[in-house]
């Protein structure tokens, strides 16, 4: 049976009460990942931002997926105080390296001009020296995403709690196209994948390619289509 994802996100004006450790999963999902933002200073040591939260979550039955983003607030509780809530229905059709979201992936390619979204995740390494490199490389290539055609949005995720599983960054694109023309010609993201090749400290590293199978809130900006449209 092959799989969906969702990807729900909301701010706050002020910090929020901080993630009970094992927050409750939705109702229906097989694989759930909550966190904080990030973002990564010079020193390379990502720091969370606190005031943005993120939650993934795996579903083997689409009406389940459907259900939960169209009504988030009904089954997280840490969304009461939120502002700009958005979401995005996830059907991944590629995985590449570790498992770390157990995943059917489905058959069908996304269209030429559909919108894509890729999950990367990576393990945490040991060596300080490694976590500053590796760190201040994310850093470069995620500088270098303010520039990139057919962005329409990217975060980090760092779980709470903090080792619950690996950092995830999300991207969106326009269309699969855009998101190759920027993961293989920019240099600041070719030097960050190569770091991850030759360290001596092999992280775990995964790539996942989802079409987007519907949005709401703030994603609808992109030209996505809503989940009931």
């Amino acid at each position: 049976m092959a799989s969906f994802l969702s990807l729900c996100s909301a701010r706050y004006e002020s910090l929020p009460g901080r993630a009970p450790v094992g927050e409750q999963a939705p109702q229906g999902s097989a694989v759930f990942v909550a966190g904080t933002d990030a973002e990564y200073p010079a020193s390379g040591i990502p720091q969370r931002r606190k005031t943005e939260r993120h939650w993934l979550a795996v579903w083997s039955d689409e009406g389940a997926v459907d259900r939960f983003l169209s009504s988030p607030a009904t089954y997280l509780s840490q969304l009461d105080g939120a502002h700009d809530v958005c979401g995005l229905k996830l059907i991944p059709y590629m995985q590449r390296g570790a498992e770390i979201l157990a995943l059917d992936v489905h058959r069908t390619r996304p269209k030429p001009d559909e919108a894509i979204a890729i999950i990367t995740s990576i393990g945490p390494y040991t060596s300080e020296s490694d976590v500053i490199a590796a760190g201040q490389k994310a850093r470069a290539a995620r500088q270098s995403l303010a520039h990139a055609d057919g962005l329409t949005r990217e975060l980090l995720l760092i779980p709470y709690p903090l080792m619950a599983t690996d950092l995830f960054t999300v991207t969106a694109w326009s269309s699969e196209r855009a998101a190759q023309a920027w993961a293989y010609r920019t240099d600041s993201h070719r030097a960050a994948i190569d770091f991850h090749k030759t360290a001596s400290e092999k992280a775990r590293v995964s790539f996942t390619r989802c079409i987007v199978g519907g949005s709401f809130g703030d994603w609808r900006q992109s030209g996505m289509k809503s989940i009931s449209g």
